[in-house]
């Protein structure tokens, strides 16, 4: 799904929606237009988007959009999971809260609103205040953008292997044929002149689980 907002006169918009439905033949696009001038919203997604008119012209502000009648019943603080859990998705809300609201006023608004629906379902105030301090308004800018950072110890394992395994099923002699198998590629490296770098040097052997028995047997 596509979110286009559009602040120009309709009938340019009418052409630019047919220009860009004949810009590719194989793109297919299902058009939903909402006005949402005059502090109207409309939904997209898991946002809730109100737009409204400002002395310095049109604004769109966005929050966390509820689905009607929910019912907030949220995991019980009295069940037998693991405490991380708990602390796990209690983080996990209020960053979600943090990313999908457009100012710190909205933000704060929804933790205070998350923060009740807890402790409705019983939830300690001690344990949601904790969750609450992991994250704080400044920190929106870094979950946002946040880009990707692989260990370098991931780096270097696909550096040396590029992930080449050899599959084996484990059965009897399984130690003999590791003990006998050469798992260097330098052959096909010298076969693909010049393209000897899409293969590592060597593979790894890995060794799968043997069947049970009742998947041979006929039943």
């Amino acid at each position: 799904m596509i979110f286009l907002a559009w602040t120009g006169p309709p009938a340019e918009l009418q052409r630019f929606k047919s220009r860009f439905a004949t810009a590719d033949k194989n793109i297919s696009l299902e058009w939903q237009n909402n006005d949402i001038n005059h502090d109207q919203k409309v939904d997209y997604l898991d946002l809730c988007i109100t737009g409204s008119q400002q002395p310095t012209g049109k604004t769109i502000t966005f929050g966390v959009f509820h689905k009607p009648g929910k019912s907030y019943a949220y995991l019980p603080y009295g069940s037998f999971h693991a405490r991380h859990t708990f602390k796990a998705w209690l983080k996990a809300e209020v960053v979600r809260l943090l990313t999908h609201s457009c100012n710190a006023n909205q933000w704060l608004y929804e933790c205070r609103t998350f923060y009740e629906h807890l402790r409705a379902r019983g939830y300690p105030t001690k344990a949601i205040q904790e969750a609450f301090h992991n994250v704080c308004w400044n920190d929106r800018r870094r979950y946002l953008y946040k880009p990707p950072n692989p260990s370098p110890a991931n780096e270097q394992f696909f550096t040396n292997y590029k992930g080449c395994v050899l599959s084996v099923d484990n059965a009897p002699g399984i130690e003999m044929l590791k003990s006998k198998l050469n798992l260097s590629l330098h052959a096909i490296q010298q076969d693909l002149e010049g393209h000897a770098d899409i293969f590592p040097s060597k593979a790894f052997l890995s060794i799968r689980g043997a069947m049970p028995l009742g998947f041979y047997l006929k039943r």
